[in-house]
């Protein structure tokens, strides 16, 4: 009986989310310095990652992004925060995490490149101006 609830509870686990929440805990600090640092205009281009939690990101960096609107035809200013979580092997699908200045509530019109062929909407805020993006 056992074999078959741990059968179960291993196969209906959503483990994407648990791999992002458990990472975004794990690390809290260190996205609040960063959303700090992004906040207060010190990130220009990209910013290296803390050693520690370089491996979250495709390069060891985070990045600042322009949101497109949709219909719009435009970009916005370039004010999201991004770190490139994971994207397949020709750039046409990927996910990763953004910030949001002052922990601004991204409108659904809202896209963000998250590989050089896709672009993905913040679907879900994990705290601190912080939103999963895919």
């Amino acid at each position: 009986m056992t074999a078959v609830a741990s059968g179960f509870l291993i196969g209906s686990t959503d483990w994407h989310t648990a791999y992002i929440d458990s990472q975004f805990a794990l690390h809290k600090a260190n996205f609040t310095n960063l959303a700090e640092a992004h906040n207060s205009g010190a990130i220009i281009d990209s910013a290296p990652l803390p050693l520690t939690m370089r491996y979250l990101s495709l390069d060891g960096r985070a990045h600042l992004r322009t949101p497109l609107a949709r219909g719009s035809g435009h970009a916005d200013t370039p004010d999201v925060l991004y770190v490139p979580v994971w994207q397949n092997w020709r750039a046409e699908d990927g996910f990763g995490l953004a910030h949001f200045r002052f922990n601004a509530q991204p409108s659904p019109e809202i896209s963000l490149m998250t590989a050089s062929g896709d672009f993905g909407k913040p679907l879900r805020h994990l705290g601190g101006g912080w939103w999963v993006v895919d």
